[in-house]
This record gives C-alpha cells, sequence and structure tokens, in this order.
C-alpha cells in the first residue's frame, strides 16, 4: 500500500520506474492534487508521484536530486512559505502561487462561476450592500483568521489540530460573522489542548495580523471552501448543509477550475521554465509547452 511507503520506498520505487519509462515524474502531496494535474499534464510523457505529504516529498526530492536522478519535479503547497521567506532552492521544486491549490482555485475565475451557480444574486446583491464588500473578499478575512492560527501553531509547536473542524462552533450562519474567542477555543477542545492560555494565542494572532501579509498566502483554501459551504446555506444561497457539504464544494470547485485558468499562474510559467531547462523532459499537455 503506497500511502505506507516512506521517502526511501518512494525513491526506489521511481528509480525502478525509469527502466521502463523514459518521461518525467511529477511528484504531489496528495490525490486530490493528482486529480488536478492530470487534466494538465502529458500523460503519456509524464508520471504524477503521490507522496501522501509535504515533508515526504521534499525528503524524496532530496534524495532523487543527491543521485542526480534526472526529470524529476516536485509541485507542492506553498503553505506559509513564501511568508516565512523559506522557499526551498532546489529548481526542481516548485510551489502554487498562493497557500495551496485550492486557493489558486478561490482566486480564478472559477470561484466566480460556482458562486454564480450555487449562490442567489438576489442575496449576494444585498449582502454587497449591506457590507460594503463581495463575497471572496470577505472570505478571504474571515479565512484568514483562522490562518494565523494554524500559523502561530506551527511555529509554536502547538500540534493543534485542524482536520473536521466545526465551523459552525464560531461562525454565525444568519450573517456569517466570525466569534475569535469561540474559534480559538473549538481548535483547543478539538485538538484536546484545553491547558493553553486562550488571551496568549489572541495576543499572539494580533501580532502576526498586524504584520499585513497578503491573505491569499495565509488563507488555507479547505477552510475557505468550508466557510463559503456554509455561506450558501443562508446569507449567498438557499441549500440545505446536506446537499451541499464542504466536500463536495471542493470537488465542484477543481472542475470548473479549467484550462485557461491555469495559464495565468505563475506555477504554469514555472512549469514551462522548468521544461526549457530540462529537455528532452516534458511535463504539460500538449499546448501547454512554450
Amino acid at each position: 500500500m503506497r500511502q505506507f511507503l516512506n521517502e526511501h520506498g518512494h525513491a526506489n520505487e521511481i528509480r525502478m520506474l525509469r527502466s521502463q519509462f523514459q518521461g518525467a515524474f511529477l511528484i504531489v502531496e496528495g490525490d486530490t492534487d493528482q486529480r488536478l494535474f492530470k487534466r494538465f499534464v502529458d500523460q503519456e510523457s509524464c508520471q504524477i508521484r503521490v507522496t501522501n505529504g509535504k515533508e515526504k516529498a521534499l525528503k524524496v526530492m532530496d534524495i532523487l536530486e543527491r543521485d542526480q536522478f534526472a526529470g524529476i519535479l516536485a509541485i507542492l503547497d506553498a503553505d506559509f512559505l513564501f511568508v516565512e521567506q523559506a522557499i526551498p532552492p532546489s529548481p526542481n521544486i516548485l510551489l502554487t502561487d498562493f497557500h495551496d491549490l485550492e486557493m489558486l482555485i478561490i482566486l480564478s475565475p472559477a470561484f466566480s462561476k460556482v458562486l454564480e451557480e450555487y449562490g442567489s444574486a438576489t442575496k449576494i446583491a444585498q449582502f454587497a450592500q449591506r457590507t460594503g464588500q463581495d463575497v471572496r473578499g470577505y472570505l478571504l478575512e474571515l479565512g484568514a483568521h483562522l490562518g494565523y492560527l494554524r500559523w502561530h501553531s506551527l511555529q509554536a509547536n502547538l500540534a493543534l489540530k485542524f482536520e473536521d473542524l466545526d465551523y459552525t462552533k464560531f461562525i454565525t450562519r444568519s450573517d456569517m460573522s466570525i466569534n475569535h474567542t469561540a474559534m480559538i477555543r473549538t481548535a483547543k477542545n478539538h485538538s484536546q489542548k484545553q491547558g493553553l492560555d486562550e488571551a496568549q494565542l489572541q495576543q499572539s494572532l494580533q501580532e502576526l495580523t498586524a504584520l499585513g501579509h497578503d491573505l491569499a498566502q495565509i488563507c488555507c483554501g479547505h477552510d475557505v471552501i468550508a466557510i463559503l459551504a456554509l455561506g450558501l446555506c443562508k446569507v449567498w444561497g438557499s441549500y440545505d448543509a446536506h446537499e451541499l457539504p464542504a466536500d463536495a464544494l471542493e470537488r465542484i470547485m477543481r472542475v470548473a477550475y479549467e484550462t485557461n485558468h491555469f495559464q495565468q499562474t505563475r506555477l504554469y510559467a514555472a512549469i514551462q521554465t522548468w521544461e526549457r531547462a530540462n529537455v528532452p523532459f516534458v511535463i504539460l499537455a500538449r499546448g501547454f509547452t512554450a
């Protein structure tokens, strides 16, 4: 079972595949990344390998690069690497333009397509009139609160858990407002970290927020889409939460993300640059190459 392979197992697997396949290998973190990139790569010239995690992907790349293995490229979520100025120095490791692939989609025209299809034009207009903000901008502000908490947890080694977080415990569905204290308390309880000082956490988040980073680098796309799913139940639409759960909305947004959207990204341009520097290896499907 490939998900249990360590970095050496993944590297050995790629080495063995080289005897049968002379094309490029593209390393990605997870299965959803693979599903998205399969639409954009030349599947005859490039094989996608999933490592199930960023740290493992970085270790696999280190092993293969030390072996001078040719034709290997990794595309990873930026997470907080841009704001921390900790970009991997390898030319064979590329990062998403924003925090993650989901944010790449949210900041593309795919977002507007999905909102138009699943939202209510009347409710969205009323929201804009009441708040002076569009839905996407408002979502970034909400998502950033969680993003800063995620970042602080990493910086301070708090080991807070965010998977399967119940957003309804700190976001009010009637107006999509956020309760910061409830957000921190929910994350603490969800992570079984009740001993953490809430006042200190609030202070740390205020200090990070004051740095004024680009919210697209701070927001986790999973959070933003989950919050959007809540908003489409009442404030921006009329869906039942069971009709449009967050995981289903993520799939919808991936499907809405088109080739021409991807072509507008810095990541797309970086892949082209990598191809020019690594002839004859090809990543992008015909029509994508420079």
